[in-house]
């Protein structure tokens, strides 16, 4: 639906430097598949039912968007989830494994984060507060920038629909236990899931990335007049003997290419519902 729009606005949807056109008429979500949080955030229940009475109802909530660009073409959408690295991974194995069933829920991630892979790149971020363009470079297990982020409120996690930026999530090199606690605070939607001296947290609008062949040394968050140009300068090519994956929405995204970007989309849609913890 989002590409479309911006085919009838005249918009060309693969530059990420373009503003999207807002769809028109709001979304109803009906939940039927295996998370559907989504719905929860939004009707209190995965009940289908409950899902349609609350439709019925009428009340919106505006949501953001993340759009992913890669070899010049606007690939995904992401109204949820839009996580690089391990949980692209995760989700890519388990696909690899639908014979399983659901059961490939509980036995392919453990499998995943025991072989979990370190990524060398450079990460470029339109910090929102400043305005500027800062980076950061090294060795990622992931990076997520989620269409819904989820923030500390007493001893629980909350969705936040529709903030002016999101909230982008860089987990460095870390032992495999402690990676472990991170990861199953954020499972139990416990407080605290992302303050963890591994966890860069930095509010943003957009971001480019650049994946290296060999490690480099960390530099966090510091602000780079020439960060702006390092993607225009350096030459985005495929990448040799290698796949990495994002998870959008559940579904697999591939990253083939040595560069591509996200970029937050503002309530760029409507959802039927209302989150009551906002």
């Amino acid at each position: 639906m989002v590409f479309k729009q911006q085919q009838l606005a005249g918009l060309n949807p693969g530059d990420p430097d373009v503003a999207v056109s807002p769809l028109p008429v709001p979304i109803g979500v009906i939940p039927g598949g295996t998370g559907n949080y989504i719905a929860l955030y939004l009707h209190g229940s995965k009940e289908p039912v409950t899902a349609a009475i609350k439709i019925l109802m009428g009340k919106t909530t505006a949501s953001n968007v993340v759009g992913v660009y890669q070899g010049g073409k606007l690939q995904e959408c992401a109204g949820l989830i839009c996580s690089f690295g391990l949980l692209g991974d995760i989700m890519h194995d388990c696909e690899r494994f639908r014979w399983m069933g659901n059961f490939r829920y509980k036995v392919i991630p453990l499998r995943t984060i025991i072989g979990r892979r370190l990524i060398s790149g450079r990460v470029e971020y339109l910090h929102a507060p400043s305005g500027e363009w800062r980076e950061v470079s090294g060795q990622f297990y992931s990076f997520d920038l989620n269409a819904v982020d989820l923030v500390d409120n007493g001893s629980s996690l909350i969705p936040t629909f529709g903030t002016d930026s999101n909230m982008l999530h860089i987990t460095s090199d870390c032992s495999l236990g402690d990676h472990v606690k991170g990861l199953k605070k954020l499972e139990e939607w416990a407080t605290g899931a992302y303050n963890f001296p591994f966890i860069q947290n930095e509010p943003v609008l957009r971001l480019r990335v650049t994946l290296e062949p060999t490690p480099t040394t960390t530099s966090r968050g510091a602000a780079s007049e020439g960060a702006h140009s390092h993607s225009e300068t350096e030459k985005d090519r495929p990448l040799d003997g290698v796949t990495y994956y994002i998870n959008c929405d559940g579904e697999v995204l591939p990253i083939t290419r040595t560069q591509f970007q996200m970029r937050i989309h503002p309530n760029l849609i409507q959802l039927f519902g209302e989150c009551l913890t906002q």
